[in-house]
């Protein structure tokens, strides 16, 4: 991908009339390179958490649930909501517990069941810091082979069973076919943070399928905040800005472009609509 593919498609210009300062819109629903660019942020902020509860020795689960019916934006919220508060009112008084249950999440349209209907119903996928789930095999299923528990992997969590969360999906309304992967990742093994952040991003890159189902302002990727924030002490927008800086200080090192070459990159601006 070079440069020209990331100048911002509606840039604007602050300023007196002449300024040439101009800053990227931020905005995935309007701008294809701005898009692009929050995808590799949201990226970074992925795999920061992770690599975060990681190095805390707290394990984590990757998990699936699936609608299986269209539902729009505030009731898929709503269950989400209980489905969470469920879940950490499951496993609060188990050991391991850590307090509290940070999560990331993102949205995907069921592909296969647009193409068969043409309806828009999601698939959410998460991960959740706190828990570790009790199988010898991923999701039970023989094909994948054995995995590590979290013990094994020098991490601590509350146990969960996939019979529990599935009891709780259909509890609050989501379907009974989902997904729970014990994430397999050592305190000291540096690379797991980027293949568990790559693997969420890729559902980041078709947020053009459910642009018309996710309301204007809400965001296809976003995690717990506050006491138990995804990152503690960090937003996606401090991600951005130290990414920004990062960039800003490697273009100092090697010098200005050569005249004539658009600039790619326009400051850092605020988050904008989904």
């Amino acid at each position: 991908m070079s440069r020209q593919d990331l100048l911002c498609e509606n840039p604007y210009f602050p300023g007196r009339r002449g300024d040439l300062t101009h800053y990227r819109c931020w905005s995935r629903r309007r701008c294809s390179a701005c898009a692009t660019l929050m995808m590799w942020d949201d990226q970074e902020w992925l795999r920061t958490g992770v690599q975060h509860w990681i190095e805390h020795g707290v394990s984590l689960v990757f998990l699936t649930l699936t609608l299986e019916q269209p539902k729009d934006y505030p009731q898929v919220q709503e269950m989400w909501r209980q489905f969470k508060q469920a879940l950490d009112r499951l496993v609060s008084r188990r050991p391991g517990y850590p307090g509290g249950l940070p999560f990331a999440r993102v949205f995907e349209r069921q592909e296969q069941r647009f193409e068969r209907t043409g309806e828009t119903v999601m698939h959410i996928h998460s991960l959740f810091g706190g828990i570790q789930y009790r199988g010898d095999r991923l999701s039970g299923r023989p094909q994948r082979g054995k995995h590590l528990k979290a013990e094994e992997l020098g991490l601590v969590g509350a146990v969960v069973t996939k019979e529990e969360v599935q009891r709780l999906a259909l509890r609050y309304g989501f379907g009974p076919v989902l997904d729970v992967t014990q994430i397999q990742a050592r305190p000291d093994d540096l690379e797991a943070s980027y293949r568990v952040a790559r693997y969420l991003t890729k559902y980041l890159g078709k947020f053009e399928h459910i642009v018309q189902w996710l309301p204007k302002g809400r965001q296809v990727v976003t995690g717990s905040r506050g006491k138990h924030a995804w990152i503690p002490g960090k937003t996606r927008l401090d991600i951005r800005k130290e990414r920004a800086q990062a960039a800003r200080e490697y273009r100092q090192s090697v010098g200005p472009a050569p005249k004539g070459r658009a600039r790619a990159d326009a400051g850092t601006g605020e988050a904008g609509a989904s």
